[in-house]
């Protein structure tokens, strides 16, 4: 469960992608996350639920928010 005044949108822009390093990730659905190929998929070591479905405009990276951060 998300705090109440949690906003993915803010919160997935503020964020730095894992591959290219490009700021601001935007959120997607389930079915463009499954439909990514797997060069194109981050693969975390963790799973953390709940969980967003995010993308790299620029790379196309996708992946799932919050598990991908190193930290």
């Amino acid at each position: 469960m998300w705090a109440e005044d949690f906003n993915p949108g803010e919160a997935l822009a503020a964020c730095l992608c894992p591959r290219c390093k490009a700021m601001g990730l935007v959120e997607i659905s389930e079915e463009t996350y499954t439909a990514a190929p797997d060069s194109n998929r981050h693969h975390a070591a963790y799973v953390i639920s709940p969980s967003i479905n995010a993308r790299c405009p620029a790379c196309e990276l996708v992946m799932e928010y919050p598990a991908w951060r190193p930290d």
